[in-house]
């Protein structure tokens, strides 16, 4: 029986996800002071679809020489801004603890297993080994994951207080055995074969989309055959082998 536990808080800010839940922190504000205490998806996502619109009008102006072509750039940039203002569905910025992508964990993990080995003579040089394990293993996590407000526990989420860790579990079982069997050719020579299965739990991903929130068991099976040496009066061990999975 074995049982470990690890906590991780991993976070990444950078200045773009510091603009991006407050805009007040960005060049924006020099264009459209309307844009002042704005911030996340309410207004950036129209902001972003207010781009084209406004590129078009402005390049129509520039055509027609309404606007100087050297005030184009800045008219764009206002326009789609002071656009955003205008429509966004709400007047928020984001809190500090929301500036990040989080992946945070708590992980209690706990593994049982039962295993045992026989050993069968066939001969007086021959000899076969048969071995099985059974291993039950279990992970309890409290989880935060979080991208700004527009993925996972920080999406449309606008409060002040960071949203409590999400409870999740993982069980797992698996049976595996090995087969091998040795001949000594003579007192220094012995060839030998194992054919053995293992296999590694599976657990979580740092994600909370649905279908993609743990990962399969990886099963090995595994081939081996050798044989060692025993030379030059035991002044020389020479073992060799090859596998196969």
């Amino acid at each position: 029986m074995d049982e470990t536990q690890s906590a991780t808080n991993y976070g990444i800010a950078t200045p773009y996800m510091e603009y991006w839940g407050n805009v007040s922190s960005g060049p924006n504000t020099i264009f459209s002071p309307a844009s002042a205490g704005f911030g996340g998806a309410p207004y950036w996502v129209n902001y972003f679809g207010a781009l084209p619109v406004v590129s078009a009008q402005v390049t129509a102006g520039v055509m027609a020489g309404l606007i100087p072509p050297a005030a184009a750039q800045g008219a764009v940039l206002a326009g789609a801004a002071n656009a955003a203002a205008a429509t966004a569905a709400a007047k928020v910025t984001l809190p500090p603890w929301q500036k990040y992508f989080h992946a945070d964990s708590n992980l209690n993990r706990n593994s049982k297993a039962i295993y045992g080995e026989m050993y069968f003579a066939l001969s007086d040089v021959t000899n076969f080994t048969l071995g099985g394990r059974y291993t039950e293993f279990e992970i309890n996590d409290f989880a935060f994951n979080s991208l700004l407000d527009l993925q996972n526990l920080g999406a449309g989420y606008y409060g002040q207080v960071k949203p409590s860790p999400v409870p999740r579990s993982y069980n797992s079982d698996e049976s595996t055995y090995k087969l091998g069997i040795d001949h000594a050719l003579n007192d220094n020579q012995l060839l030998y074969a194992t054919y053995s299965t293992g296999f590694k739990p599976g657990g979580f991903n740092t994600t909370d989309i649905v279908g993609l929130t743990t990962f399969d068991p990886e099963i090995a099976n595994t081939l081996e055959i050798g044989m060692k040496n025993t030379l030059m009066d035991g002044a020389l061990l020479l073992n060799v082998s090859a596998y196969s999975q």
